[in-house]
């Protein structure tokens, strides 16, 4: 049997089937209906809102379409179907300078979002999910937050806590990709931080508003927020999202600057957890007996009631992102 014949009789055996066109679904709107890492199956929790390819469900490709569309066939008993190919987690998590022995309370991880990308944020009635805009523009829509028509505007140094409504969503609309500190605070009790949530979640069930003017506002930016000083008065605090100011109650986020000889002396959190990530700055961060060398990039998870403190090297100014969960502990500066 020559190949033309074995070709002519699978296509008459796949006849009685069907075969479904790339265009039998809708494009979702990417600000309402896009598909969560959850839903679609596949691990992608960043899909695009410029291709309609995007809303297509994820399946396990089979072999490559020779159109040359950039889309692989899936073969089912139903049908023939095009879908995008699965895209990578758009994050990247943090490994901590020491990994904690319990449940890690705060996730901390790098978002990316390419341009017309979208990122529908993990948060459950018992997580928090907060991003920190590090480069670009994004925009943010949901509950506290805004409407899908006249979405927030972030740009760098600015911060956004999504709450437990579910109906959270940050989108790429420019030209450049969009990096991000993501962070989920998990509350006490209901085991790790994750995202996305776990399946079977208990907490995944969200409230029942949608009130996307409800106040507090749900969003904080270093240019705008006036700086608190620390003991000493060696450091800036920036409380960017609070519960007083953002109704953050599983995570407090805040912005620290110091000059390059500042020192914080030992101290601990009896019920928070602290997560400190350096953007800038050298020194030394003693967590109970371990001495941790600490220079950009470096991420440090400090259990509740652990003894901590720091010595800059004196040689860069310090910058770093503070998270305490559950939030209370920022709140010391205020009084200062």
């Amino acid at each position: 049997m020559t190949r033309a014949h074995r070709i002519a009789l699978a296509l008459l055996a796949l006849a009685p089937v069907g075969i479904t066109g790339c265009g039998g679904y809708t494009p979702r709107d990417a600000r309402g209906e896009e598909v969560s890492a959850r839903e679609s199956g596949g691990g992608e929790a960043s899909v695009s809102v410029e291709s309609e390819a995007a809303s297509a469900p994820a399946a396990m490709p089979a072999s490559a379409d020779s159109s040359g569309s950039g889309r692989s066939l899936y073969l089912s008993r139903d049908s023939v179907v095009a879908v995008p190919r699965p895209e990578p987690s758009p994050w990247d998590a943090h490994e901590w300078a020491i990994a904690p022995a319990s449940p890690q309370r705060v996730m901390l991880a790098t978002l990316e979002l390419p341009p017309g990308h979208a990122f529908r944020p993990p948060a459950t009635t018992c997580q928090d999910v907060i991003l920190f805009v590090r480069a670009g523009q994004l925009e943010a829509t949901g509950t506290g937050i805004a409407t899908s028509d006249a979405p927030a505007t972030l740009y760098a140094g600015d911060a956004v806590r999504f709450g437990p409504e579910g109906d959270g969503l940050a989108v790429n609309p420019g030209t450049t990709r969009v990096r991000t500190v993501m962070a989920v605070a998990r509350r006490a009790g209901t085991g790790a931080a994750r995202a996305p949530a776990p399946r079977g979640d208990a907490c995944a069930i969200a409230a029942s508003h949608h009130d996307p003017l409800v106040r507090p506002l749900r969003i904080g930016s270093v240019a705008t927020t006036p700086p608190l000083r620390a003991p000493g008065g060696r450091m800036d605090v920036r409380i960017l999202l609070d519960t007083d100011g953002a109704g953050a109650e599983h995570g407090a986020l805040s912005w620290l600057e110091g000059p390059p000889d500042v020192t914080v002396p030992e101290h601990r959190h009896g019920e928070a957890v602290e997560v400190l990530l350096f953007e800038d700055g050298e020194g030394t961060m003693r967590l109970g007996n371990q001495e941790i060398a600490v220079r950009p990039g470096v991420a440090i998870y400090v259990p509740e009631g652990t003894l901590h403190s720091f010595r800059s090297a004196g040689t860069r100014p310090l910058r770093a992102i503070q998270i305490y969960a559950p939030a209370g502990p920022e709140q010391r500066f205020r009084g200062m």
